[in-house]
């Protein structure tokens, strides 16, 4: 187990609390990153692909600074850190949240990004060295899952209800309590002893680490900031899409040029979990992310309220506190992550088949309680098993390359590119049932007429001026096949998603690689050996929600 950073006096009962008080104030310190912005940002207009795009950036920070966190622990003393830290934060949440031009928020939104990924990393480290000292995957992931997960979800909730009232960028007074608690642990209970050898912060591959940032910044301004655009038809896409795959292929090339890399490629082909567990997490994020089509779906359910969208995701919050620790600690015990890999798909089956039966307007909340259990409880296992299986056996010094990779895999490339690719087939598939609709009306002109006419004798005893009736009643038309389209579009998608969440679910039931961990012959590194937490980064794997 690590030195303790606290001070000898404090005394032992006070130390856990005050790591997760740490923890926590992390995890919901960016509300914005965890909303589901293609609902609650919905009423904000232009402003939210910007918006998005400032969480997209957010991610590019934390996740690009995966690999450079262990290097800043051991040349930095962990208080001044987490001082430096958590000023830093204080500074950005009290800057963002008056208008500024976009520039200046998305560069603070990296900034934060990065100092998240800084703090939290060490949290979840100083809380695992008290709880879980013989460093085991499936406690790591019993016990930080549920409350990454948790407390994520009820960001998600917090953002809505603030921006019922307010304005976006007032989320950020959220980060204050969490902040001055943290300063005073930070100032107060821990010591000013460095531990850890001295290095030099030329050793860091910083090109490399550029070559990062821009590609994963130049790709979430694709995705992103594509639909808005037109895609190709709009010069500044075309860049970006070319500096993505320009910086992606120089950042490859750094492996070669540099004596420390900034991440390590030759873990890709050293260990089979990785490539394995970061492809099924790639596929994993592509059936995940038609939460993307879900929420527009419960958007018309409500009647655009975004509060209550965000409230029907508070179901899930039962799934993920029974399914997660209960998957982590099968795991932890037995080492077979094809069993729970499966159900975790066949859930996936279940949920997309009971989605692509309930659409319809106006469905019973009990019906959508049903779905959310679901969605909670297939997410929930899925991504615990992948994380367990792709982490185990690593040596630990390959194991910040093994979560970068892993992070960028779902943070980058799936999030990304899959949320593109469902608003994309969302938009066909509700043009084509719109136009649909269109070309019935026009074949059927006396049905048309019928309606037209009972609507706007309805209107008209309802008391509505007659010469607005006429106007009314096509408003009323139009929503109707909106909303119509709308509901036929989400059946579509989620009836092809039955078929490949259902063709994951049979593949990791077959595939006998997934319970590699079980033969202990094969495991060369214990994980008793991950008890070296603090340069052993594999804690930041989770949902951002």
């Amino acid at each position: 187990m690590l030195n303790s950073p606290f001070h000898a006096s404090v005394p032992e009962w006070v130390r856990t609390p005050g790591v997760i008080i740490l923890l926590l104030s992390q995890i919901v310190i960016n509300p914005l990153q965890q909303t589901d912005l293609t609902s609650v940002a919905s009423r904000i207009g232009d402003e939210r692909d910007l918006i998005q795009l400032a969480a997209g950036l957010n991610t590019v920070g934390l996740v690009t600074c995966i690999p450079i966190v262990g290097l800043f622990q051991r040349y930095f003393q962990r208080s001044r850190i987490w001082l430096f830290c958590l000023t830093v934060q204080s500074i950005i949440a009290l800057v963002i949240v008056h208008p500024a031009p976009f520039a200046v928020v998305a560069a603070l939104s990296f900034l934060s990004g990065s100092l998240k990924a800084i703090c939290l990393l060490d949290a979840v480290s100083l809380l695992m060295s008290r709880v879980n000292p013989s460093g085991s995957r499936g406690v790591l992931y019993a016990i930080y899952y549920p409350i990454s997960y948790v407390f994520s979800q009820l960001s998600t909730y917090m953002s809505a209800l603030l921006l019922d009232q307010h304005e976006w960028y007032e989320i950020y007074y959220c980060w204050y309590p969490g902040l001055f608690l943290s300063v005073m642990i930070v100032g107060f209970m821990m010591h000013r002893e460095k531990d850890g050898s001295a290095i030099s912060l030329k050793e860091i591959d910083w090109l490399g680490y550029a070559f990062a940032v821009i590609s994963g910044s130049t790709l979430a301004y694709f995705c992103i900031m594509g639909e808005r655009l037109d895609w190709f038809s709009d010069s500044s896409i075309s860049w970006s899409f070319f500096l993505f795959l320009l910086s992606t292929i120089l950042f490859i090339w750094r492996r070669w040029d540099h004596p420390k890399p900034y991440v390590n490629l030759n873990v890709l082909w050293q260990y089979k979990q990785i490539r394995w567990g970061i492809s099924f997490m790639f596929l994993l994020y592509t059936v995940y992310n038609s939460a993307a089509v879900f929420s527009i779906f419960l958007m018309q359910n409500f009647h655009n309220d975004a509060l209550q969208v965000a409230a029907s995701g508070l179901w899930q919050l039962p799934s993920f506190l029974i399914a997660i620790p209960l998957t982590g600690y099968w795991l932890h015990k037995n080492q077979r992550a094809r069993e729970t890999l499966a159900i975790g798909f066949f859930l996936y089956v279940f949920y997309t088949w009971f989605l692509s039966r309930i659409s319809a307007p106006n469905v019973d909340q009990q019906q959508l309680i049903i779905a959310q259990l679901l969605r909670g409880l297939s997410y929930g296992i899925s991504i615990t098993s992948l994380s367990y299986f792709t982490s185990m056996n690593i040596a630990p010094k390959d194991s910040p390359s093994r979560l970068f990779y892993s992070v960028y895999t779902r943070y980058f490339l799936a999030s990304f590119t899959t949320a593109a690719f469902f608003r994309r087939w969302l938009l066909v598939c509700q043009t084509k049932y719109y136009e649909s609709i269109n070309s019935r009306i026009a074949t059927s002109p006396w049905s048309f007429t019928e309606t037209y006419g009972k609507l706007r004798t309805v209107l008209s005893r309802r008391g509505i001026n007659p010469d607005n009736t006429s106007a009314y009643a096509i408003h009323i038309l139009q929503s109707k096949a909106h909303q119509e389209s709308i509901i036929l579009a989400t059946t579509e998608i989620f009836t092809v998603l039955v078929g490949m969440s259902l063709l994951l679910a049979l593949s990791s039931s077959i595939l006998k690689v997934f319970n590699m961990h079980y033969n202990k012959s094969k495991n060369q590194h214990p994980v008793a050996e991950l008890s070296e937490l603090k340069h052993d980064s594999v804690f930041l794997d989770r949902k951002a929600s």
